[in-house]
């Protein structure tokens, strides 16, 4: 008989700063998952290096996200995440395009359903094709990079209400943007049938070396060494079988040459 964690696949599905993350959890084969996120980032300060410095204005970012996931079979899953954003900062003109385009293929090697213990484990494996905006401004909507990634994801079910989950891996990415090293740790608390909750922190820290106060930048924020510390709480509701809300939360606590932003979200996932 075929085990699956449901409240911890809504959970994943429904977060939209989580989206990228891996999940050990897969969804059924056969099944289709499609979520439509909206979420706001603000940001009146950001990192100059690893110095707190103020802004002239608000950097406002608005993303519309499509994700899909379909499972191709017990232990494989593929993913994949399109998008358009809106960028306003006012010293320069606003920037609007398509966001970077995300793929991903999860392979999970070790299924904790079937296994006496210890937890699921999967690879997950990616690629990143560059969007449609101008790169390099310091609202630009993303770094104009294509690349590819790979990480390990672990998660186990630690009660019929508590799970945890945590991925780490590596980031290829061209156009001489640092490629880096991510991880991430959530939890998930499922308080009833219908409503789930979850919190957690993420980290990306680039491989390069150059800061915003540095001589050496000369105004192209593609080539800055970006690193960002989130953490973020989520809570989703089950209102008909297959079809969630979800309402999410994040902060950058610590990071280089990035914004101290305020990320919200808003999400409506159907499961079929």
């Amino acid at each position: 008989m075929k085990h699956t964690c449901f409240f911890c696949i809504g959970l994943f599905l429904f977060s939209s700063m989580a989206s990228a993350a891996g999940n050990p959890w897969l969804i059924s084969p056969g099944s289709t998952s499609i979520q439509l996120s909206y979420v706001t980032q603000s940001a009146d300060e950001l990192y100059a290096g690893e110095t707190k410095s103020p802004l002239p204005d608000d950097l406002d970012q608005t993303t519309t996200w499509v994700d899909f996931a379909y499972g191709l079979a017990d232990n494989m899953a593929v993913d994949a995440r399109l998008g358009y954003s809106n960028f306003e900062f006012s010293p320069r003109q606003d920037e609007s395009g398509t966001t970077d385009v995300l793929l991903g293929l999860t392979w999970r090697l070790r299924d904790e359903f079937i296994h006496d213990a210890g937890p699921s484990v999967a690879l997950r494996m990616g690629v990143t094709l560059a969007g449609n905006y101008t790169a390099g401004k310091i609202n630009s909507i993303g770094d104009g990079a294509s690349g590819a990634e790979i990480s390990l994801i672990v998660g186990k079910v630690i009660t019929p209400k508590l799970s945890i989950a945590a991925d780490a891996g590596y980031r290829y990415r061209d156009s001489g943007v640092d490629n880096e090293l991510f991880s991430s740790v959530r939890g998930f608390y499922s308080v009833t049938n219908q409503l789930h909750t979850s919190v957690g922190y993420s980290v990306v820290r680039a491989n390069g070396n150059l800061d915003i106060n540095d001589p050496e930048f000369v105004g192209n924020f593609t080539e800055l060494a970006e690193d960002a510390d989130i953490v973020e709480v989520g809570v989703a509701y089950q209102f008909v079988r297959g079809y969630r809300v979800g309402f999410g939360y994040g902060q950058v606590v610590d990071g280089r040459n990035t914004g101290l932003n305020e990320i919200a979200s808003i999400s409506l996932s159907m499961t079929f």
